[in-house]
């Protein structure tokens, strides 16, 4: 970095906040918090820990949205009194 002229610190700054746009918008980001995950994963100071922070976040959000989408299927599986559709695919959701 020091042969481009950039500053670590002003880096970090710069990948808070754009990870704080990404965290903000609607947008799946799945592929780009994997890598932001491994970049977190190699050590490369300040910025590898806050671009894992970022990675992790997005990923746990995506897990935690899916899982709405999966409740709500069920709830609506189980107002239709569709028992019997509801377990098969439960069971080869996993």
């Amino acid at each position: 970095m020091a042969g481009k002229n950039i500053v670590e610190a002003d880096l970090v700054q710069w990948l808070r906040r754009f990870g704080e746009r990404l965290l903000a918008s609607d947008g799946e980001n799945r592929e780009l918090a994997a890598r932001m995950v491994w970049l977190g994963d190699i050590g490369f100071g300040v910025l590898s820990e806050v671009a894992g922070e970022i990675g992790r976040e997005l990923l746990g959000r995506e897990g935690e949205e899916e899982a709405e989408v999966w409740f709500e299927k069920g709830v609506q599986q189980l107002d239709a009194e569709d028992y019997e559709d509801s377990i098969f695919r439960a069971s080869y959701q996993n």
